[in-house]
């Protein structure tokens, strides 16, 4: 990625994405928290114990890599009441095409089934083939994640095939919390050539707002990429 990170992203005055940072540290922490009993199914990381001071430390390890253009770490928030609604990001991914981007995404609990990780999975799209030039973006899924598949559908991804054992071997303690046995993952991707057939993708970057860092700000934060 290399380039500083956007410094918000919203959807509609509906989402905003900015980056995962300890300043919104106990916001998400509470998210995660609330969504840990769905999040053990299919995220090995929510299988260790972390307390509030830890998960900050870990979400500015997140910022910071964001910050370097190493990756892009995101919490997602309501602009108007400013609640927490999920986490995402961009990875590159494939050291064969340094253009080729994968995505994730989670939305808190209390708020599935309400189109959030559609349009977040959108955002995350979007962005990476318009500000990044993305000559790929992925996503893969467990067999069993009926939700994210559902999301990966309503996003128009084309389905590439079946990775085997590409989840860890769980342990017996991650299978006694939910962790799914499946270890197999369905992977997905999207092109450019696949852009002008999307039926939502005109229309929804009509919508979408990226911001950019202002001058004085990009300095700041250029600096803070170092310390």
């Amino acid at each position: 990625m290399l380039k500083l990170p956007p410094k918000k992203v919203v959807y509609n005055n509906q989402i905003e994405l900015r980056l995962m940072s300890p300043r919104d540290g106990s916001s998400i922490y509470q998210g995660v928290v609330a969504s840990l009993p769905e999040l053990k199914r299919f995220m090995n990381w929510a299988h260790y114990d972390a307390d509030l001071a830890k998960a900050c430390a870990i979400y500015a390890e997140f910022e910071a890599k964001s910050l370097k253009g190493e990756e892009l770490s995101f919490a997602g928030f309501d602009p108007q009441t400013n609640e927490f609604l999920c986490c995402c990001g961009i990875i590159p991914g494939d050291r064969l095409n340094s253009r080729a981007y994968e995505i994730g995404y989670w939305v808190a609990s209390h708020k599935t089934g309400r189109g959030i990780g559609t349009i977040v999975a959108k955002m995350l799209t979007s962005l990476a083939f318009r500000d990044y030039q993305a000559d790929r973006v992925y996503v893969t899924c467990n067999l069993e994640n009926h939700l994210s598949l559902k999301i990966i559908e309503n996003c128009g991804f084309h389905l590439e095939g079946r990775l085997r054992n590409y989840f860890m071997q769980p342990t017996s303690k991650m299978l006694a919390e939910g962790y799914s046995s499946i270890r197999d993952a369905f992977s997905f991707s999207l092109v450019p050539d696949d852009l002008s057939s999307l039926a939502w993708f005109d229309e929804f970057n009509t919508k979408l707002s990226i911001a950019q860092y202002h001058t004085e700000e990009k300095s700041q934060a250029s600096r803070e990429r170092f310390v």
